[in-house]
């Protein structure tokens, strides 16, 4: 039996169901409320979910960046592997880039066998070296800022216009940061 971190596995179920046409809310909920993570492994599949979600365009144009074939079009699970393994080397900083291929080529060769393992190994270990493309500013266009930013380009387009380049990549940049925890005071309960 290959073994794959089980907050990853948790999120590739969830990004599947999702890509199937659920709710990436009810489907974490669902997801979460049935295993046995500890609750360090529920906040890394949260994350991951949520991430891949935001990034979802730049992740599959960093993906087909490195492909031989980028036409060629991907096995919905094969893309979703690629798709959580990139978000963690791009954007999360704390789990080291090796541990990560390794638990990717673990998930593909438990799902598709040797050879799909092979070439999720090859395709991932030459993200890392290429970060200076990754980290690359985007062109101040719509479409650009779009992909860099994963955001709809009509959506980017009606920014530029409304609000200016500088003050629309601030929008864009905010818009994609995890929401921050608020908490309210229910007076009506207790009087803090």
């Amino acid at each position: 039996m290959v073994h794959v971190s089980l907050s990853r596995s948790a999120a590739l179920d969830v990004l599947t169901q999702v890509e199937s046409g659920g709710f990436a809310e009810d489907e974490l909920h669902k997801k979460l409320s049935t295993s046995n993570l500890s609750p360090k492994d529920r906040a890394l599949t949260t994350e991951l979910v949520y991430g891949v979600l935001r990034w979802k365009t730049r992740l599959d144009l960093l993906i087909d960046l490195h492909l031989e074939n980028p036409r060629k079009k991907l096995k919905p699970l094969i893309r979703q592997i690629f798709r959580i393994a990139v978000y963690q080397i791009i954007l999360l900083s704390r789990i080291p880039h090796y541990a990560i291929v390794d638990d990717a080529v673990r998930q593909a060769r438990r799902q598709f066998g040797s050879r799909i393992a092979s070439f999720v190994n090859a395709t991932l270990r030459a993200v890392p070296a290429s970060q200076h493309i990754h980290d690359r500013t985007p062109e101040k266009d719509a479409g650009s800022l779009a992909t860099y930013y994963s955001h709809p380009q009509w959506l980017v387009e009606r920014w530029l216009k409304d609000f200016g380049v500088e003050d629309t990549e601030r929008t864009l940049l905010v818009n994609n940061r995890p929401a921050p925890l608020i908490c309210r005071v229910n007076t009506l309960k207790t009087d803090m």
